[in-house]
């Protein structure tokens, strides 16, 4: 196509109270997406940093796989929020030789899944949190802590390649499943059920969903004694006051246990709010859910989904019986790879995404703390508004700079911002989809249906209650539906209190789709612009076989 042929992109107006300065002239003829999956909210400075070299780590990922790149993720923080495109890296014309050459090694990627994980990557990714935990940091000089931070900023980068390597994969595997069992039963009944392929591979063992089964077992001691029983149902019981009652004590201990094991992981994935081993406040809202009657429990929930997927997994062996003897050992080895994928994909989360984060938060904090000292900054959060070398130049420096004016300025710019809600899209509009008015059509019909993604079966009346920050979860109650523009793995105990979960992100395979096929309440996701299209209060049918919310008022 000829330059004179291509088509016209057409600039997308930007908002006035959202200006936009480009770093660079190109960056203006690109579609920039907001990345409402990994931070949807605003962010201070030194997280855009701390984005910046976690997404570095997809650089390295495909030598890992020694598969291709195609293109590559461009991340750009705009008035505190997350944006991407995709910058191509192949010429279109060759971008399908390239992914055909990529199927092999992809292949082996997933066959070496588990024994890389096994072997190589997790005991890496132990000796990084080692790393972490046996150092002291409030007792390291101001010149080793620079050296620790570089260190982290280091492990940072290679922690993010291991967790692409990983999830590409996994998902690969479960996808591969989902695919030959299609081939496989194209004509059959199965092929009214959405679920079918994924149920063979739910209910697998993962750390996601142990941590809501322990936190569930923590739960089922404080119904052992009535004392204990009013006090976790108090709004303001803490640890402190547990630790000072007769009945609170035990119950205290065996709680900082689940903190020091489960605890080092944050509302989302940032590094700006505390994580539960610093502020437990989440996990005592969760405590007085679980103690009230009729709560779901989640390992009898988790038994029942196991028989399921046994029960799915005999029948289609018996359904392949008539099978010639390759199709039927292919699918044992899909099968088993998809399960594994499964745990993978969520396993890598609780280590990645969430452990390594909470020590790189602690050191960040800790070098707050210095800069604190030394007069630098007013206050050891304030270190989130420093960049990552401003941070470092502080800390090395034999006079440092006083940060105080330019932190309130960047401060004052971040709140600003976080009462705006930032455009979806910047730059030039997409090319336009193929069968996009039809998409548009079905998105809502007339008869006042919202359509997405079908994601877990069920179907459940309740009241919309829309988070439309991350951490905003305080506010949902037992029984309603929570509506976000995508999901979290630390939202995991929620799963067993709200009645139904809606999205604008995401698909069956994605981590919203598992939790909530785990703990089997409806769910429908990638419903475009769900979050203002209803309210708050608002009752609504979620079918979640179906992929349909109605709207009942």
């Amino acid at each position: 196509m000829t330059t004179k042929d291509q088509p016209r992109r057409v600039p997308i107006p930007t908002p006035a109270e959202f200006p936009v300065e480009w770093e660079q002239a190109d960056d203006a003829e690109q579609t920039w997406n907001r990345d409402t999956h990994h931070r949807p909210d605003a962010i201070p400075a030194l997280e855009a940093d701390f984005w910046d070299q976690s997404g570095s780590g997809w650089l390295y990922t495909d030598k890992i796989l020694a598969t291709e790149p195609i293109s590559h993720q461009e991340y750009r923080c705009i008035n505190g929020y997350l944006y991407s495109y995709n910058r191509p890296l192949v010429a279109e014309d060759q971008q399908e030789a390239v992914k055909e050459r990529n199927k092999a090694p992809m292949a082996k990627a997933i066959e070496d899944m588990e024994r890389r994980w096994n072997e190589e990557w997790l005991p890496e990714i132990q000796r990084c949190l080692s790393f972490w935990d046996e150092f002291e940091l409030d007792q390291a000089s101001r010149s080793d802590l620079d050296a620790h931070l570089q260190t982290t900023w280091q492990y940072l980068a290679r922690l993010w390649t291991i967790h692409f390597a990983i999830v590409n994969p996994a998902y690969g595997a479960m996808n591969n499943l989902a695919d030959y069992y299609d081939e496989l039963f194209a004509d059959g009944e199965e092929q009214a059920d959405p679920f079918a392929a994924q149920r063979l591979f739910q209910a697998m063992p993962n750390l996601t969903v142990e941590m809501g089964h322990a936190l569930w077992d923590l739960s089922r001691q404080g119904l052992e004694k009535p004392a204990l029983h009013q006090m976790l149902r108090a709004p303001g019981c803490t640890l402190e006051t547990l630790r000072a009652s007769t009945q609170g004590r035990d119950f205290a201990a065996a709680l900082e246990r689940y903190l020091d094991q489960y605890g080092h992981r944050a509302p989302t994935w940032t590094l700006l709010h505390p994580t539960w081993r610093e502020n437990p406040a989440p996990v005592f809202k969760n405590l007085r859910e679980y103690i009230e009657p009729g709560t779901r429990n989640p390992r009898l929930e988790a038994e029942k989904l196991a028989a399921e997927r046994n029960a799915a997994i005999t029948s289609t062996r018996e359904r392949l019986s008539g099978y010639p003897q390759p199709a039927r050992e292919r699918f044992e080895h899909v099968l088993q790879l998809a399960q594994m994928g499964m745990t993978l994909s969520e396993d890598h989360g609780v280590y990645i995404d969430f452990a390594v984060t909470a020590r790189v938060r602690y050191v960040l904090l800790a070098c707050g703390r210095r800069l604190v000292d030394i007069g630098s900054i007013a206050a050891t959060e304030d270190v989130f508004f420093l960049h990552y070398d401003e941070l470092r130049a502080a800390l090395v420096a034999a006079s440092p700079a006083n940060h105080r004016a330019l932190v309130n300025q960047r401060r004052a710019a971040f709140e600003h911002f976080s009462a705006i809600t930032p455009p979806d899209r910047l730059g030039v509009e997409p090319p336009p989809e193929e069968k996009k008015e039809d998409q548009e059509k079905d998105c809502e019909s007339e008869d006042g249906i919202l359509r997405g993604t079908p994601c877990a079966p069920g179907t459940v009346r309740g009241s919309v209650r829309i988070l439309r920050s991350m951490t905003d979860t305080d506010a949902i109650q037992p029984g309603e539906i929570m509506v976000a523009t995508a999901t979290n793995p630390s939202w995991t105990p929620l799963f067993n209190t709200i009645g139904a979960i809606v999205t604008q992100d995401g698909g069956k395979l994605s981590h919203g789709a598992v939790l909530a096929r785990e703990y089997r309440i409806p769910a429908v996701l990638g419903v475009k612009d769900v979050i203002h299209r209803l309210s708050d209060g608002q009752r609504v049918e979620v079918d979640g076989s179906a992929g349909t919310i109605r709207l009942l008022d």
